[in-house]
Parts: structure tokens; sequence; C-alpha cells
């Protein structure tokens, strides 16, 4: 049992390549191999042990220890040939491995003979680099002295490395080799707290970004307002412009007041800060608005004048303004004139020319309001025809004539009869003429009836007034 634990405590080192060679009885030779070239913790080893004396030396026997580093464990051997080696035996506490060849090594030949093999544990908490292993005690025996073998104490080297999975990186073992900016990334680099590893790796600092800082510049009514905004870290700065503020003006101001005849006058200003200053010559553009006020209109008032209408003349008044006295045009009101008046007493008109049926007449009287004496023009009185008679009859193939005389003058006309045999309608014709009256007119009979009878009223107005200027 106890040279199982001294075995499970010398397994610990990792060894990649050893070569050992002892040479021994002037060519005697012991190299030792390994199946890996590098390992890491967790692995596992075997080396290989190889004796060869190819000058024959007179060596009986060999005997020797095999240090192992710390971290190699060991974990078992094998004797492969034990003609030569008879024993082996581990020493945990002092964690190496003893051997005592038994036979005489004068009958080996130039070729290594592989004797031993030794598998070792590659521990989990193994310092990283290089280790040795060698051999010490190297001891000859079988009638040779030590003193009279010339030789040198051999070693062997083995990396000792982890994988990418068994690196240790923590902020202790780690520094910042690059600044980060405000814009830029930085860089940390990191150390693997393995000892004896070395291995770095670098991770990427993120930017900071600006650290802006803001200054502002208000608005006023004509100037945008402007925010400067400077990084307090590299000085980086941009600026935003906002919008003026624009004029806000207070109440309307009167100046002078608007008459009929003068516009009046008002202002406003601005009540914003910066057109407020005392000096005004400091104050915006624009500070103050001023505008006209309209004229007002006239009042309508009293009559300016008065003109009564005449015969002749219109009637004319006038109005003045009530506020400014003014006559406006505008308010001027006219009457038509009155024209002249006949006297009621038709004995004061004079008939100057008696109107007859085809020409107008005149009458002359005085003007009952200005007195003056007027001439009045009389229309023609127009035919007055009787109902006529048939002056030809009509038969089946020609049309008959009627014929109308003017009761007044005499004058004539004549109106078709229409043919039995037809059923058209009669024309008319003035003195004698066939087929139309003497105007050259067709007329229809009720019109003609019609002029009739205002001629005859007419002319009784005519007549009856003749007789009473007679009288």
């Amino acid at each position: 049992m106890r040279k199982l634990v001294y075995i499970l405590l010398a397994a610990v080192l990792t060894v990649s390549l050893a070569v050992i060679s002892a040479q021994a009885a002037g060519g005697a030779q012991l190299t030792i191999t390994t199946d890996k070239a590098e390992v890491h913790p967790g692995d596992t080893v075997t080396f290989t042990f190889a004796v060869s004396n190819p000058a024959k030396s007179p060596v009986a026997g060999l005997q020797y220890t095999v240090d192992l580093p710390t971290g190699l464990t060991y974990k078992s051997h094998e004797l492969l040939c034990e003609k030569y080696f008879g024993a082996a035996n581990y020493n945990a506490a002092a964690a190496n491995l003893f051997v005592t060849n038994t036979a005489t090594l004068e009958g080996m030949t130039e070729a290594a003979w592989q004797v031993m093999t030794i598998t070792c544990d590659v521990a989990r908490d193994i310092t990283l680099g290089t280790k040795t292993i060698s051999l010490s005690e190297v001891s000859f025996y079988g009638g040779v002295d030590l003193t009279d073998i010339p030789y040198t104490p051999g070693t062997a080297s083995v990396k000792v490395t982890h994988t990418d999975e068994q690196h240790v990186w923590d902020a202790e073992h780690s520094k910042v080799t690059k600044e980060a900016g405000c814009a830029e990334q930085g860089e940390r680099t990191y150390t693997c707290a393995v000892d004896g590893c070395g291995k770095t790796k670098t991770e990427t600092i993120e930017a900071l970004g600006h650290d802006y800082k803001v200054s502002e510049t208000n608005a006023t009514c004509t100037k945008p307002g402007v925010s400067t905004y400077t990084c307090s870290r590299c000085g980086d700065s941009y600026t935003e412009t906002g919008k003026a503020l624009g004029h806000s003006y207070g109440e309307w101001v009167t100046d002078q007041e608007a008459t009929c005849t003068e516009p009046g006058s008002r202002h406003r200003d601005c009540v914003n800060d910066c057109c407020t200053v005392a000096d005004e010559t400091a104050r915006e553009e624009g500070w103050r608005q001023t505008e006209a006020i309209p004229v007002i209109p006239h009042e309508k008032g009293e009559v300016a004048s008065h003109t009564e209408a005449t015969c002749t003349e219109e009637g004319i008044t006038t109005y003045q303004c009530a506020m400014c006295g003014e006559v406006i045009s505008d308010w001027t009101e006219t009457e038509p004139a009155l024209g002249h008046a006949k006297p009621e007493d038709e004995s004061l008109i004079e008939t100057v020319k008696e109107a007859t049926c085809t020409e107008t007449g005149e009458v002359k009287y005085i003007c009952t309001r200005c007195g003056e004496e007027q001439t009045e023009e009389v229309p023609a009185l127009g035919h007055a025809w009787d109902e006529g008679k048939v002056t030809k009859e009509p038969t089946a193939a020609e049309k008959g004539v009627r014929t109308f005389t003017c009761t007044r003058c005499g004058e004539t006309k004549t109106e078709t009869i229409p043919a039995k045999g037809s059923s058209g309608g009669g024309t008319g014709s003035g003195s004698g003429q066939s087929g139309a009256p003497k105007t050259g007119d067709e007329t229809p009979l009720t019109l003609y009836a019609g002029l009739l009878a205002l001629s005859l009223a007419g002319l009784g107005l005519v007549l009856g007034w003749k007789k009473r200027t007679e009288k």
C-alpha cells in the first residue's frame, strides 16, 4: 500500500521529450524518450528507457535513480526486459524511481534495447514552462570502480503548456495599453495568470463617447438662438441654431385721431427684452410698428343749399358734413323739372294750325307757372275709315274689291275680297288701286276700325275745343 501511495504522488510532472545519455565504462549508454513533444495539464505522458553497449564495456551491473520534476506524477512503470533490469522501485516521498540492473551488459550490441517504461500524469496545477528530468546516484558494479569510469550526468527537457480554455484572464493581470478616446476604441492587454504561461490577449475598450457641455446664446426677436456643444474631454464641438423669437407687439397707441378729411396714425412696440432697452438705438430692427388710421366717413348733416324746380330747370338740394361742414356732392338730391303748365281754361289755348289725318297741328298758350308763351305740337289725327262698300263683286275665279273712305278727308283705300272658290282673305289698297291701300300697307279690317274710332274721338275733342275758343 505504501508503494502505491509513493507511485501516485510522483506522477505530477509532464515530460514532452527527454533524452538522457549516460555513458559508462567507456561506452555503455542509457537513453530516455517520451511519446509526446508537448503536453498540457491533465494529459498522460510515457517515457521509454533503452540501453546499449556498443563498446562492450566490462560492466556487470548498472543502477540509477530517475528524478521526476514537480508536476509529473508517477502513475506506473513496466519492465520490458527483465534479463537486464530486474527491479524498479518508486519512492513517493522523494518523487524518484530507483532502477537496478541484474545482469551483465557485455552481451549488448550497438542496438538499443528497450528495457522499461514509466507513465506519468501531468498535474492540472503544474507550473508551465520547460521541465527537466535527470538521473542521479548512477553506479556501476561487477568489479569496476565507479571512479574509473568517465561519466557525465545527462539531462532532458520537456515543454509544458496548456490549452486556450485553460488560460486564466483576470483584471489583476491586465493593464490598459491604449486609452479609449471619445470616438476611438482603446485596448486592455491581459496576461495569463497561470504561472509560467506568459500568453497575452487584448480586449477592445469601447469608445467613451463625447461628454458635451452646452453653452447657450439666447434667441432675440430677429436673431436665432445658438447652442454650442463642446466635449469636455477632447474639445470637439458643434452648434445648433434655433429660430428667432419674432417680435411680440403690445397694444396699439393712437398718435393722431383720424378725421373726415385727414387719416390718423397709431403705433405699437415689441415687449420682448431685446426691444425694451432704454436706448432706442440699441433695440432690434422692427421694434416699433406704425400704421395709418383710415379717414372716417362723413356724417350727413343739415341742408347746405336748396333750389326749387322750375318748368325747365330741375330742383337741387345739397347737404354738408355734420363734422367738417364740407358739402358732399354724393349727398346732392335733385327734383325733375316741372314742365310748363297749360291753362285749365281751353279758351286760353290758341290753335295755330289744325291737325289733319296725316299732318300735325300746333297750339300756343301762356304757361300758368312761369308766364312764358309756349308752342305745342298737336299729333296728326289719322284717317277715320268708314265701313267700306263692295266696289267689285268676287266671282268663282276672280277676287272682289271693298273700298273704304275717310270720313274726314275723303281719302280711300281698298281691300281684296277673296274669290268665291278660295278661302284666302282680302287685301286692301288706297285711292282706287286694287289689292293694297294707297300707302302700300296691308292692314286687317279690325285695325282700321280701331283707328277710325280713335280718329273720330280726336276729331270730336278738336271741334269742341274750337267751339269753346270761338265763344
